[in-house]
């Protein structure tokens, strides 16, 4: 078992990794903190005030910066939940954008079509199957499909389903 002040050097020093969904970063915010010998009375002010420092910057960390300072930790992991579900976060730092063609089978089948016509809004959403929007804009790209257990689509949009149903 390492120092607490080893353990609280750790906690403090911790920042939400790229590749950390907001689940991720909160759990390893609790498992940093149990080595720290935290009061009771502060565990939960400290659990909060480290999930949002660490956070990034832009848009989730911006919304947790305007909550109250006696909101709870749960109430902030809910509101940067909230805020990376409304799809305002900047694709450009989501690890799921990059793996976008390797998840939907179906994107990989029609990849020669799509490249002879450019790309447009009127196209179907591959997580929602809307078309006001492109998939890297979707709210439901950080949602896991109730069919295969993959994020990054709805069932309906599913193509495991797709091919069970042309079989």
């Amino acid at each position: 078992i390492e120092s607490p002040f080893v353990a609280r050097s750790k906690f403090f020093a911790a920042c939400k990794n790229v590749n950390e969904n907001v689940s991720e970063w909160a759990a390893r915010v609790r498992c940093l903190a149990l080595n720290c010998d935290f009061e009771e009375n502060v565990i939960d002010m400290m659990l909060h005030d480290r999930f949002i420092i660490g956070f990034e910057k832009g848009s989730v960390q911006a919304k947790l910066f305007k909550e109250k300072i006696t909101c709870s930790f749960s109430d902030a992991i809910e509101t940067a939940m909230a805020e990376m579900a409304a799809g305002e976060v900047s694709c450009s730092k989501d690890p799921f954008v990059k793996m976008e063609p390797s998840i939907h089978h179906v994107t990989s089948r029609r990849a020669t079509s799509s490249a002879q016509k450019p790309r447009s809004v009127s196209e179907k959403c591959k997580c929602c199957g809307r078309k006001n929007h492109p998939t890297t804009r979707c709210r439901y790209r950080d949602y896991v499909c109730n069919l295969c257990h993959v994020k990054g689509h709805l069932a309906p949009m599913c193509s495991k389903e797709l091919d069970s149903r042309t079989v």
